[in-house]
């Protein structure tokens, strides 16, 4: 997570090498504000090794259910990070790999 164009904080890597050797094509989400990390954060297990095999405490995990939803649940952040409370409204922009030409919007503001 680290700052977007626009300056708000935004989701701009997801990666799982052990699952997509080729890569994982997310895109980036903006989160629509700053205040939700200092500097970049990374997300995922806090120990080397923790997130690999039968082990995933504190793992950042992804899932696709097969239709219309997917969900990214983040992980233990390797730093403190402040917390934001005031609602905002994401856009995500797709990997150019998956075909979708443009950007989604949440609806409304939302607290992530």
């Amino acid at each position: 997570m680290n700052q977007s164009a626009t300056g708000n904080d935004a989701v701009t890597a997801v990666t799982d090498s052990s699952d997509c050797s080729t890569g994982f094509h997310f895109g980036a989400i903006d989160l629509g504000q700053s205040g939700y990390v200092n500097a970049a954060a990374t997300f995922g297990g806090g120990v080397a090794g923790q997130c690999s095999g039968s082990v995933s405490i504190g793992c950042t995990t992804i899932h696709w259910d097969g239709r219309n939803t997917l969900t990214i649940t983040l992980g233990r952040e390797n730093k403190t990070q402040p917390t934001q409370t005031a609602p905002s409204v994401a856009v995500y922009t797709p990997d150019p790999a998956l075909g979708f030409q443009g950007t989604i919007s949440s609806v409304n503001g939302e607290h992530f």
